[in-house]
């Protein structure tokens, strides 16, 4: 009977055992899961936030620097504080037709197009580079450079003694 009483007492513990061995396994496999959904949802919030700075950088730059609505002109210009040249300046730089003196290519760097035939072009004189009559004129009222090679159209004035 005492044998019979160890063998009994042995197989309950291994039952125990087993039972504890199996609550261990769930346990392992449970907690993997609550570390795969913790991951999971670190990567998502990651990527919330990278997308949300995204969107708030780019209403910033939208802001500040607003798409033109209509075309630039003289007065517009200024009174968006831009000094570009005046209209006088404007008129005194050269224009060519046909082609004729344009150096650098036949493509506007204004609006990306090329200068056909036929076409009024605008040549600065510091830099000899062409653009197309209006968009030069649009681009110089509301800045003093070339909008390629970014040379100063207008000289700076003479320091006040």
């Amino acid at each position: 009977m005492a044998w019979h009483g160890m063998a009994w007492h042995h197989s309950r513990h291994c039952i125990r055992h087993r039972d504890v061995e199996r609550w261990k396994s769930e346990m392992k496999r449970e907690k993997m899961i609550w570390l795969l959904l913790l991951g999971l949802f670190l990567v998502c919030a990651g990527m919330s936030l990278v997308f949300s700075v995204y969107l708030c950088l780019l209403w910033l730059a939208t802001i500040r620097n607003p798409p033109p609505s209509a075309p630039v002109t003289e007065a517009g210009a200024a009174k968006a504080g831009m000094r570009g040249i005046s209209a006088v300046e404007l008129e005194e730089l050269a224009e060519a037709k046909d082609g004729g003196g344009l150096v650098g290519g036949s493509e506007c760097a204004v609006c990306l197009e090329d200068i056909e035939a036929g076409q009024r072009a605008r040549v600065l004189r510091s830099c000899r580079h062409s653009f197309h009559v209006g968009c030069a004129d649009a681009w110089l009222l509301a800045h003093p450079h070339c909008p390629l090679c970014r040379t100063t159209l207008i000289p700076p004035p003479p320091p006040s003694s």
